[in-house]
């Protein structure tokens, strides 16, 4: 059946504007805000073939949008028989957090990553591409 091979993803890309009636409570800050209500934001997966104890779980990691990519191609090869070898670039941005959603890493710190980039915003793009303060 079509649902044994899918795999549903939901995914905030920021905070809610609460100019437009968006809530963050009970974190502080909103959409465009580098606070946790302008940059947390829930997700959920779902899954025929997950494991019974991934169900129903949070995972605490940090997870940033960029890592959808290696997440889901590290599902892939774990979960099927599809070759993944060099799908993606050594260089990517991405890292792949299936291993702990998989194992059962929900608390926080156990995740993949300990940083990210929020913010380059002093820094401007010039037309030639050039990066100037």
């Amino acid at each position: 059946a079509l649902y044994d091979n899918t795999l549903l993803i939901i995914s905030s890309d920021n905070g809610a504007n609460p100019e437009n009636g968006g809530s963050n409570a009970p974190l502080r800050g909103s959409k465009g805000y580098l606070f946790e209500g302008g940059m947390r934001v829930p997700a959920f997966m779902s899954a025929q073939f997950f494991d019974a104890k991934m169900k129903g779980q949070t995972y605490k990691g940090l997870f940033h949008v960029s890592d959808w990519l290696a997440t889901i191609v590290g599902m892939i090869a774990s979960e099927s028989d599809t070759p993944t070898g060099n799908l993606l670039p050594a260089t990517i941005d991405s890292v792949s957090h299936w291993s702990n959603m998989k194992h059962g890493a929900w608390e926080y710190n156990e995740g993949e990553r300990d940083e990210i980039v929020l913010n380059v915003d002093r820094w401007h793009t010039n037309s030639d591409f050039t990066i100037s303060p």
